[in-house]
């Protein structure tokens, strides 16, 4: 989630939020010499990623910050966790279409989760949106942002442009799918503010003065939103993968651009 120099070098590990990205950088990626270091933030499990590690036995976040032996003890620990829910949940299940955990080739038309799967799914996400959460929501806001704040300042302390790209996930782009799943499990929209984990990232950004790039209304206005995503799954497909990838290029034109201009 943290990069780049030209090559487009990344960080990517799986089950972290903004916490680990900053300790990520701070250990590895600050090495990297980087003119630009993109953040990709997704509403759908940021928030919560950020929250369980928050939620951490005091007692161990203490000696962690401390040790080196106890964090790397509890780091693996942690990437094992995610390991093992990620194989549970796309082990082969009899006579049905679900992944196997073995590699057999990318199908992209291959759906990734069985019906009733997806819909648990997108729908414990969609729990943030809940108008009662949204207290809540607001306090994670101020944690994740406190960290975003902080690795912006060690980038731009090193000489790097910093770009936070705000990924929505699946539930408020495809209002097709959203209204089919919340039918199948019989919940209502009218429950929910669907969009509020953007606007309170925006605001907290502006009021840091942290460059964003919000794909939000890009995905939304798509002819076919369905098609941005592979089969019952929140990653994008090729499609979907080519969008933000042309969205980031521009802003990061426009941004080469400002400098030119500002240099005269």
């Amino acid at each position: 989630k943290t990069g780049v120099r030209p090559g487009c070098r990344s960080g990517a590990i799986p089950g972290v939020g903004p916490a680990f990205q900053l300790r990520l950088w701070q250990l590895e990626a600050s090495r990297l010499d980087a003119d630009l270091v993109v953040l990709a933030f997704f509403v759908g499990n940021d928030f919560i990623d950020s929250r369980l590690l928050a939620d951490e036995a005091p007692l161990v976040d203490r000696v962690a910050r401390v040790s080196l032996a106890v964090r790397l003890v509890r780091n693996k620990l942690r990437y094992a966790e995610v390991q093992e829910r990620w194989a549970s949940e796309r082990r082969e299940r009899r006579g049905g279409d679900f992944v196997t955990t073995e590699f057999k080739g990318y199908d992209p038309d291959k759906p990734s989760f069985p019906f009733d799967e997806y819909d648990d799914l997108e729908h414990r996400r969609m729990a943030i949106c809940l108008r009662q959460n949204l207290p809540r929501m607001l306090e994670d806001r101020t944690g994740v942002g406190r960290y975003v704040t902080s690795l912006r300042d060690e980038v731009v302390a090193t000489g790097a442009r910093f770009l936070v790209m705000i990924i929505p996930d699946h539930f408020q782009v495809d209002d097709e799918f959203r209204r089919g799943m919340l039918e199948r499990v019989g919940d209502s929209e009218d429950r929910y503010a669907l969009f509020a984990p953007q606007r309170f990232l925006r605001e907290w950004f502006e009021r840091e003065g942290i460059e964003y790039l919000d794909l939000l209304d890009l995905f939304r206005e798509q002819p076919d939103p369905a098609g941005l995503y592979r089969p019952r799954d929140t990653h994008w497909s090729i499609r979907g993968n080519g969008l933000a990838a042309g969205a980031l290029h521009e802003h990061i034109v426009e941004l080469i651009r400002d400098e030119q201009r500002r240099d005269g």
